[in-house]
């Protein structure tokens, strides 16, 4: 016959219970208010930023002296800062020294870049435009990924690559790609310092036989474009330009 177990110990035993889940509960809600917090408000921004839902969670900025932007080119300029800006001792491609490097294809070719970017694109694209592409290879990621994603918001651009040289076998010529003639056209560009590629672009699309609406780049470098697409009569509109990461055109 089992002993049986006095009333007394049996209380003790759910007091000593309830007190330990207590405590457990009471260290963790404090952990959780420490570090839980600004990670929830972090989720909140990179949803924001991802999915455009309109939703506004502030977040600190080690630079608190750069400008202030829209949600959209805020989350952009911090996947930017946190990826493609690079300081140091660099030879541009002028030949020029500089400071600091701006390699935006490393924001271009992630995935969550690549959604930040389109975010902004489409915040200002035509709606008459059909096309988009430029010079390979610094038009490339950007093309073909805004195409892709603006395809998942129902709206269709297709996409396509000007050749620095024209193909004389198969499809010849500079274009390749879905561009046809007639399309409404918008020229891109990772980053632009002095916007020859930009109108070297321009150029091989207006010979196909296309129109070219917009010309847009993730970071405006050199700050010389503007002029350039005003005299041409073409919109130009940069997501980002250079002193909005901190630093002045043609630094």
């Amino acid at each position: 016959m089992r002993p049986s177990v006095r009333p007394w110990a049996k209380a003790s035993l759910c007091f000593v219970l309830i007190a330990f889940f207590a405590d457990f509960v009471a260290t963790f809600l404090a952990v959780a208010f420490l570090a839980g917090v600004p990670f929830v408000a972090f989720t909140l921004q990179k949803i924001s930023g991802l999915y455009g839902s309109g939703m506004n969670v502030p977040v600190n900025s080690e630079n608190t002296s750069l400008p202030p932007l829209d949600p959209a080119r805020h989350a952009l300029r911090e996947h930017v800062m946190a990826h493609a800006v690079k300081r140091g001792d660099f030879t541009l491609k002028s030949g020029r020294k500089s400071s600091w490097f701006l390699d935006t294809k490393q924001t271009a070719c992630r995935p969550d870049g690549i959604v930040l970017v389109t975010n902004v694109a489409l915040s200002f694209f035509p709606v008459e435009a059909t096309a988009i592409g430029g010079l390979t290879m610094g038009a490339d990621p950007v093309a073909y990924g805004i195409a892709a994603v603006a395809a998942t918001r129902a709206i269709n651009l297709r996409s396509f690559s000007v050749r620095k040289e024209s193909k004389d076998h198969g499809v010849t010529g500079r274009i390749a790609g879905a561009l046809q003639p007639g399309d409404k056209v918008i020229i891109t560009e990772d980053t632009v310092t002095r916007g020859t590629s930009l109108f070297e672009a321009v150029e091989a699309v207006r010979d196909f036989g296309a129109e070219v609406v917009l010309i847009t780049v993730i970071v405006d470098r050199g700050g010389t474009c503007a002029a350039m697409a005003a005299e041409a009569g073409i919109r130009y509109e940069p997501m980002l330009v250079a002193p909005d990461l901190g630093f002045e055109f043609g630094s």
